[in-house]
């Protein structure tokens, strides 16, 4: 079974980086895949792109991005609320997905 990973976990296991209101959070996007492009997004807060591939870029600020093989984004988001908001990665062809989560807390999807 083809299983897609967020830093070494499947989907159900839920990985999540937590985050206190209003702080900014670097986040690195890496497709390690070896032949999968991957749309990411994470519903209800914006990311803005500050670097792709180790460059550092004019930062944009995007709900989605398209992400290639062997290559990386560095996006930094702030989330203002006491809330969870999921880290989305579909593949290209809508085959699979990885998903994470950002939480204040522990537990909270």
């Amino acid at each position: 079974v083809y299983t897609y990973l967020c830093n070494g976990l499947p989907p159900a296991a839920n990985w999540t980086g937590l985050f206190r209101p209003g702080e900014r959070v670097r986040l690195r996007f890496i497709n390690a895949g070896a032949g999968s492009y991957f749309d990411v997004r994470i519903p209800g807060l914006a990311m803005t792109v500050v670097a792709v591939s180790g460059q550092y870029v004019q930062p944009v600020t995007v709900d989605e991005f398209r992400i290639e093989l062997a290559q990386t984004y560095d996006v930094i988001v702030e989330p203002r609320d006491a809330a969870a908001y999921t880290i989305f990665a579909e593949s290209m062809d809508r085959s699979g997905f990885a998903r994470g989560t950002l939480a204040p807390q522990a537990g909270m999807e």
